[in-house]
């Protein structure tokens, strides 16, 4: 699902033809805007390692760091399978959402996601997803993989606790980076992971050679 991984597989096979699919979103037209937002979203199942152990650091190294700043703010988490200690994290501040039917209502009411992965790899489809919804994102390296996302300009990126808690600072402070990054983010999405680049992309995967 990424270039990444494209050019992997052309290293270990390079007769091979290969399309990269890319997670798809339709991208909100309308977006609520920053006023009144104030949470922060986390989102993933915890049957997948990466999330069980991004949202334990979120909580314990990062978030810390900003209470420092704004007290005010929480963490919301959403995901099914939550292990005991993610269900631990839960506090005033902290809650533990579990599987939800409908992402959309926290996508609108949320400040920001923040997706602190320190390992995996792929299109993180949680983060295409909140973009596409004009939500900005705070992610890692790791997470803005196959995004070919910018820090400052369509997301905002950090690679430990205190620049991550930063970022989120920044961004719960500053009503006119949000309305940027909301756009920025919309725009990355209806250029790399729209309907539209679906259907380039599997007529490109169907055509066959004469």
């Amino acid at each position: 699902v990424t270039d990444e991984e494209r050019a992997q597989i052309l290293s270990d096979v390079p007769e091979a033809r290969v399309v990269v699919i890319p997670t798809i979103h339709a991208v909100s037209e309308r977006v609520r805007p920053a006023d009144g937002r104030k949470d922060v979203l986390f989102v993933g199942g915890f049957e997948h390692p990466p999330n069980a152990d991004a949202v334990t650091y979120l909580v314990r190294e990062v978030m810390p760091r900003v209470w420092q700043r704004r007290a005010d703010v929480s963490v919301m988490i959403v995901g099914g399978s939550a292990p005991p200690e993610v269900e631990g994290l839960a506090s005033s501040r902290v809650h533990i959402k579990g599987w939800v039917a409908d992402l959309d209502p926290m996508l609108e009411s949320a400040r920001t996601m923040v997706v602190p992965v320190r390992f995996g790899a792929g299109v993180k489809g949680k983060i295409t997803q909140g973009l596409a919804a004009g939500l900005p994102v705070v992610t890692t390296q790791i997470g803005a993989e196959g995004l070919d996302g910018q820090d400052g300009e369509n997301m905002l990126i950090g690679d430990d606790a205190q620049a991550l808690a930063e970022r989120i600072v920044r961004i719960v402070d500053d009503d006119d980076l949000w309305q940027a990054l909301s756009r920025s983010g919309r725009e990355l999405v209806a250029q790399k992971f729209s309907r539209e680049i679906l259907d380039e992309r599997l007529r490109e995967v169907l055509t066959t050679d004469a």
